[in-house]
């Protein structure tokens, strides 16, 4: 969903964009929207938190957040880890 939102903005307010053929556009918006999805996420957590100094929380896709030194806890319930969580995020 989000990326679906991320191509609708682009194609509607960066005009070059716009006029590339539909096989350009997918190339440029596969290489692209991964970056873009994260400089949101940066510029989210900078607009929320930025004012606060020693700020340990980064903001996710889905409007929540993080804190830095509990990363860990994303990873503890996971199936696919087969590490220690605590060792993972370092």
């Amino acid at each position: 969903m989000v990326t679906s939102l991320i191509y609708d903005m682009v194609n509607e307010f960066f005009v070059p964009f716009t006029n590339f053929p539909p096989q350009d556009k997918k190339i440029l918006f596969e290489q692209f929207s991964v970056l873009f999805d994260n400089a949101e996420k940066s510029y989210n957590t900078f607009k929320a938190y930025g004012h606060i100094e020693n700020n340990d929380k980064v903001i996710l896709a889905d409007g929540g957040y993080v804190k830095l030194d509990e990363i860990y806890k994303y990873y503890i319930n996971s199936l696919d880890v087969t590490a220690d969580p605590q060792q993972l995020v370092r």
